[in-house]
């Protein structure tokens, strides 16, 4: 995987929807890992497989 991803990137990396991705995105989930760039998501590869497997856990709360 390249560097820079796309959603359909994340999607594919992390084997989840394309518009999960996008909704975690959009709750900021991702922390700095995700920016918009007008209508597209860009993600950092390195820094959404920390954030996914390095970080604690995500609360409902967080979710909502």
């Amino acid at each position: 995987f390249p560097p820079i991803l796309d959603t359909d990137g994340v999607a594919r990396l992390l084997h989840i929807p394309p518009k999960t991705v996008r909704q975690w995105a959009a709750k900021k989930l991702f922390g700095s890992a995700a920016q918009k760039r007008g209508k597209q998501w860009l993600f950092w590869r390195d820094e959404i497989v920390d954030a996914m497997f390095n970080q604690p856990p995500w609360s409902k709360k967080d979710e909502e």
